[in-house]
């Protein structure tokens, strides 16, 4: 459970475009605040919170290596539609 919603986190801001990022990210917090509330009901609150947590604190990295893996793919698209136009 805990590698899961940890990537869950990760995952939505490592792979989503900026506009998209920002329009879904009120439903992101829902959906996250109804997870917690759902295993805070089963006694699972600890484990959920240290999750969410341990997504928050890798976030920063995860937006550095969007950046850096964004840059080659810029690069390869202008250089073809350079060549296209």
């Amino acid at each position: 459970m805990r590698h899961g919603h940890r990537n869950l986190v990760r995952t939505d801001v490592k792979n989503m475009s900026g506009f998209l990022f920002w329009v879904l990210l009120p439903i992101h917090f829902l959906l996250n605040g109804v997870t917690i509330v759902y295993f805070l009901r089963f006694g699972l609150g600890n484990v959920i919170l240290q999750t969410k947590l341990d997504a928050l604190k890798g976030i920063s990295k995860n937006v550095a290596e969007t950046a850096n893996n964004s840059k080659p793919r810029l690069n390869f698209y202008s250089r073809h539609l350079a060549c296209d136009g």
